[in-house]
């Protein structure tokens, strides 16, 4: 009972911060400094990786406190028969991959969180993660699944129909409809990816969750530093186009770069409100990547995904209320309603809070002992009429 109030509690915190990170991240980008916008998508995806690397921190603290209480032994569970012993440089090694994919799905996510509305976003974000994860779970990594997870996915699907609808029905170009959902489900597609590794690699080599994220965290902020250094000194024109404001931004000299992290710093520097929310976002993200690892060793990919999607009511339940800037306020929006109450069924369904396989179970139950009840009834009846003893036999002797 214990175990199950803390998972609960570890998953209301977890959808709380990451509900909270979505809608900084909106506000960052529409808050002003030195004249300009702060649109820095590579500077905030550094920041991620940064904030990852706190999860070392804390693998660190309580490796030292289980050597001063046991010699030799690092903070973990005990070892299955199962389990493959690798040295702790592969170890290392191994969490590579799954950085390099958290990497381009950072960045599209921070990309295209400033293209769209924060509900809409988080919905089909919600949405195609947990088909995409399922996907990999089933056919790749065979894991075995029952009726009420297919039954899930099947209703994800319907709710990103509707969140689709949600989309298309905003005043859009076509194009630009389908370059924000394309992009949204190709970023969704490395971080299914990312997941599924760090819940196979981390059950295979029973790794510390916090020592995986937090080796994730330095690769990806090594790799982040040499793209914002050079994304630098990579100009987009003196006239870019529509599409190419959306990627650049402009700087205090006017010129329009991918990235400048110079400039980044001196908006920080002039702006207190974004030096408030910066300090709070390293903060959030650093909580919400310790809260996530753990609930992928304990609880899987598919939960993490299926548990994000209560992200979407939260950040669309915000950016409805009166008091919200109009730059960032939201309508409401029938498709996306239908959408949200599809995703959560998903997840009742998913965790059997209603057990559709185990009705259908109980039901088949139901036929065979029925079928059964009859064929005996049936055989007993033929058995009778047959019987030397039936009356009509006894009649006919007399």
């Amino acid at each position: 009972m214990k175990e199950m109030l803390l998972l609960i509690s570890i998953i209301i915190i977890y959808v709380l911060f990451g509900s909270a990170i979505t809608i900084l991240i909106k506000y960052l980008y529409h808050e002003k400094s030195k004249d300009k916008y702060f649109s820095h998508d590579a500077f905030i995806t550094l920041l991620c990786f940064f904030s990852e690397m706190f999860s070392l921190l804390l693998y660190l603290i309580l490796y030292l406190k289980s050597k001063k209480n046991q010699k030799d032994q690092p903070p973990q569970e005990e070892i299955d028969d199962n389990v493959e012993n690798i040295s702790n440089i592969k170890k290392i090694v191994i969490t590579f991959i799954p950085s390099l994919c958290d990497i381009i799905a950072t960045f599209l996510c921070s990309f295209f969180l400033d293209l769209i509305d924060g509900s809409i976003f988080t919905m089909i974000r919600g949405a195609s993660i947990i088909i995409i994860t399922f996907l990999i779970s089933k056919f790749i990594l065979k894991n075995k699944h029952t009726w009420d997870h297919f039954i899930a996915i099947i209703i994800a699907i319907i709710s990103f129909i509707f969140v689709g609808l949600s989309v298309f029905s905003k005043e859009k170009s076509l194009e630009e409809n389908i370059l924000e959902c394309v992009g949204v489900i190709i970023a969704m597609l490395f971080q299914s990816i990312q997941i599924s590794l760090e819940e196979h690699y981390i059950r295979k080599y029973q790794i510390n969750q916090f020592f995986f994220r937090g080796f994730e965290g330095v690769f990806g902020f090594i790799v982040n530093l040499i793209l914002c250094i050079i994304l630098y000194w990579v100009k987009c024109g003196d006239e870019p186009s529509e599409y190419e404001k959306a990627i650049c931004a402009e700087d205090g000299d006017g010129v329009w770069r991918y990235e400048n992290i110079i400039f980044a710093f001196e908006q920080i520097y002039d702006n207190i409100l974004i030096l408030i929310c910066i300090i709070f976002f390293i903060f959030l993200i650093a909580g919400f990547n310790i809260l996530s690892i753990s609930i992928i060793k304990y609880g899987g990919a598919i939960t993490i995904s299926l548990i994000e999607n209560f992200r979407s009511f939260i950040v669309w339940l915000y950016f409805l209320l009166p008091f919200i800037k109009d730059d960032l306020k939201e309508n409401f929006d029938w498709f996306r309603l239908a959408g949200l109450i599809c995703i959560t069924i998903s997840v009742i369904v998913y965790f059997g809070i209603f057990k559709i396989d185990e009705r259908i179970a109980i039901r088949k139950k139901i036929n065979q002992i029925t079928s059964k009840e009859e064929e005996e009834r049936s055989d007993t009846d033929t058995n009778t009429e047959d019987s030397p003893f039936t009356g009509s036999s006894i009649n006919q002797e007399i």
